[in-house]
């Protein structure tokens, strides 16, 4: 679950296949080289840093058991 100005919730439909389809195109990137996407924080990050970030946002979007990332 995530905490939004909507309150606590999940992505669902075409929200999550959106949001899939561009994690999938997100990890892409950092796998072929340390991409960088413009975000001071997250590019100062090293390249498994930012997998295992986009791993626990992603889990906390998806799966309505999981709490959201500090």
């Amino acid at each position: 679950m995530y905490h939004t100005p909507g309150g606590i919730r999940v992505l669902k439909g075409a929200e999550k296949r959106l949001y899939a389809n561009s994690l999938g195109m997100m990890v892409d990137l950092l796998s072929d080289d340390d991409f960088e996407f413009g975000i001071g924080v997250f590019d100062r990050l090293q390249r498994n840093q930012k997998i295992a970030t986009l791993h626990s946002v992603t889990r906390a979007l998806f799966f309505e058991d999981e709490p959201a990332p500090p």
